[in-house]
């Protein structure tokens, strides 16, 4: 494990060279320069905040794979962003129904690492790691109606709410055994 004095040696430095990397590369994909130094100081931070958490002498597993739901947010964000721009790269889709799997895949990671910090808190008997991503992606499905890059999709919901579902049980599994 790291000495503390190491760790807060390294954070920024392992979030700078992701905000460096994650501008370089999405600028060459197609993004706009100011599009991509955002999404880089969005990766960044997400990278950075996982490193602080994943390096941490805490005893369990589930606190430190928790520190992931950063990057993930960043990720998600992303790829939204880059979809309402039309800059997902083709390479992505080219497998049949990846869309489907990238939703059940992208909301389930956020679900079950935000279930790691929340720990089956509930609003209204809805766990919280579903309730608000649930919330945020029905919103985000309703605004595809309004881009002419986007659209509106039930089926690309439920995979988000399955995925989510899967990833609370998951989660809490996880936390509930211990590790």
């Amino acid at each position: 494990m790291l000495t503390a004095t190491r760790r807060r040696q390294l954070t920024p430095s392992l979030g700078l060279l992701a905000f460096f990397g994650a501008s370089f590369g999405l600028h060459i994909l197609g993004m706009p320069a100011a599009a991509a130094g955002l999404s880089g100081v969005l990766l960044g931070g997400g990278f950075a905040a996982a490193f602080w958490g994943l390096t941490a002498p805490t005893s369990s597993a589930s606190e430190r794979l928790r520190w992931l739901l950063f990057p993930q947010l960043a990720v998600v964000s992303i790829i939204t962003w880059l979809a309402y721009l039309k800059l997902v790269p083709a390479f992505i889709m080219v497998f049949p129904h990846m869309d489907k799997v990238m939703h059940f895949l992208l909301f389930g990671a956020i679900s079950f690492f935000a279930e790691l910090w929340l720990r089956e808190r509930r609003v209204f008997g809805i766990p919280v790691s579903i309730a608000v991503p649930a919330t945020l992606a029905g919103i985000e499905e309703g605004l595809q109606h309004f881009s002419p890059h986007r659209t509106m999709d039930l089926g690309d919901l439920i995979c988000d709410l399955s995925g989510m579902t899967l990833a609370f049980l998951l989660a809490r599994g996880l936390y509930r055994s211990g590790r």
